[in-house]
């Protein structure tokens, strides 16, 4: 299994999956920002149907507590409640 897209790392070596999820919400809020929603999609893509599923998952808990509680709870290892 190769470990990036286009330069981007995929992050499939980590094994926590909530650092791992993490690193890759980065990397597709970056790749939103800076080339748009195609290479966003692009990179997603080459993520399997679980990463895809932790992604979005992970996306709608930052929507819902927001960016720093997340991250917190990235970092610390914590629920967020």
């Amino acid at each position: 299994m190769k470990n990036s897209y286009k330069g981007n790392p995929l992050f499939n070596d980590i094994t926590d999956v909530r650092l791992r999820t993490w690193n890759r919400c980065s990397i597709i809020f970056n790749l939103l920002a800076d080339r748009g929603e195609d290479a966003a999609k692009a990179y997603a893509s080459q993520l399997g149907d679980e990463g895809k599923k932790q992604v979005y998952g992970m996306f709608d808990c930052i929507k819902k507590f927001g960016y720093e509680a997340v991250r917190k709870q990235v970092k610390t290892q914590e629920t967020v409640h």
